[in-house]
């Protein structure tokens, strides 16, 4: 069983994505500046869509890193801080294209079409569609939540925990300790 309420994030170094998702309802998304973003995930996340948090992690690629990427670094680590205690994970963007797609070579086109697959139709401003409005980085996003629903066990499945991802999920959770301590835990 899945869990029926996740929320995305795909970090950027200037703005972020948020998508959260019930059941195969999108129910929040946005494309917020990071400040606001911070402030969302700090505030109104926690006290309205309180959900099991997926967001993109960073990976080598044999680039050099440039300023963009570690603008977008320090704020992944902002956003842990604001979802302190929660239930988050970390997820490559290669994970993300395997799981829609079969290959690490799918381009951003090929996600939104398995997701436009799922999901239906972006349909129209007379009769909207469950995907409507969602664009850029957005995409990303509920391709994130997605694969969050569909590799967690909500608490009934899950020994008594809040949430548990599934085994062949491969992501890297933050295991919060006793203290509040965050910790990555890899699976």
């Amino acid at each position: 069983m899945s869990a029926s309420t996740a929320t995305g994030i795909d970090p950027g170094n200037v703005q972020t994505a948020i998508v959260v998702i019930l059941e195969k309802e999108i129910v929040y998304k946005a494309i917020l500046p990071n400040n606001e973003a911070f402030n969302w995930l700090h505030t109104t996340w926690r006290t309205k869509y309180f959900s099991p948090v997926l967001m993109e992690k960073m990976v080598c690629m044999g680039m050099p890193a440039g300023k963009t990427m570690w603008d977008t670094a320090m704020w992944i680590g902002r956003f842990i801080e604001a979802l302190r205690c929660s239930p988050l994970a970390l997820v490559s963007r290669m994970e993300i294209k395997m799981h829609f797609c079969g290959t690490t070579r799918a381009k951003d086109g090929n996600i939104r079409q398995a997701l436009l697959d799922r999901y239906g139709p972006q349909g129209t401003k007379k009769e909207p569609g469950a995907t409507y409005q969602v664009a850029k980085d957005m995409w990303s996003a509920l391709a994130i939540a997605a694969y969050m629903q569909d590799h967690t066990v909500g608490p009934e499945g899950s020994g008594g925990q809040f949430y548990t991802m599934t085994a062949n999920a491969k992501v890297d959770v933050i295991d919060w300790g006793s203290s509040g301590t965050p910790y990555l835990t890899t699976l």
